[in-house]
């Protein structure tokens, strides 16, 4: 199936939802979950969970295959990022994927050693270390920055993220507010638009629930390939917040 990887990137894509906060300032434990889609048709699912040790932040998510097609295809991920919040930005500190695809897997590390100055990086046991930028994320850890973003009303929107092997540069477009009735319910959304190419990537958050992800399209050449949507939201152990200093 041609779109496998546009599949595949919707399901790092969930990781967005780690910006549902129970306020501006405090971030809370929850756990997200949704449908996957490619071409109307049902072929996975996915799970979010947010939850916080001390001052150290894991944002977890977990997919895999579900029904007939999904049998077909065979997938299952998990990603895992730890990090902190300095100065009212998030600061990774680990980041690693596990990915099976029709029987091969693959497994993706990062580890930011931020007084040292050092990225270490290893992709399939190949081992390297390069500079450490001073702002850098992997791919979940960038989304907390850009709900800090939102928040605050900015709308330039641009955010250097190191992924499969290299820097690159994740621009987003708010393209306005719209309605939207899911499963989970009726949300107000700012939609957003990230185009590279012949590729968009359209993503809705709730702007009345502190811009928690509700809905992600990906298209190539104006055709849509693959969606995922919210299906629920919980809030976890309310005991365990952090405040964002």
């Amino acid at each position: 199936m041609k779109s496998f990887g546009a599949i595949l990137g919707l399901i790092t894509a969930v990781a967005f939802s780690s910006i549902a906060l129970a306020d501006h300032n405090v971030l809370s434990p929850y756990q997200a979950e949704y449908t996957l889609r490619a071409k109307g048709l049902n072929i996975g699912e996915a799970t979010r969970r947010l939850t916080i040790n001390d001052d150290k932040v894991k944002l977890e998510t977990r997919s895999e295959s579900t029904g007939a097609i999904g049998l077909f295809l065979k997938f299952n991920q998990m990603e895992r990022s730890t990090l902190t919040i300095v100065d009212k930005k998030p600061t990774p500190d680990n980041y690693m994927m596990s990915r099976s695809k029709r029987g091969r897997k693959t497994i993706r590390k990062m580890h930011f050693d931020h007084n040292a100055g050092l990225l270490e990086i290893d992709i399939e046991s190949n081992r390297k270390t390069v500079p450490l930028e001073k702002e850098l994320y992997d791919q979940q850890s960038y989304q907390l920055a850009l709900r800090m973003d939102l928040q605050a009303g900015k709308t330039e929107l641009t955010y250097p993220i190191y992924r499969k092997g290299q820097k690159v540069q994740y621009t987003f477009k708010i393209i306005g507010e719209e309605t939207l009735d899911t499963v989970a319910g009726e949300f107000n959304t700012i939609r957003l638009s990230r185009k590279v190419k012949n590729r968009q990537t359209e993503i809705w958050v709730a702007k009345d629930y502190n811009y928690i992800l509700v809905k992600i399209t990906k298209s190539k050449n104006d055709s849509q390939i693959a969606d995922l949507e919210l299906t629920k939201f919980t809030y976890l152990d309310s005991q365990h917040k952090l405040k964002i200093k």
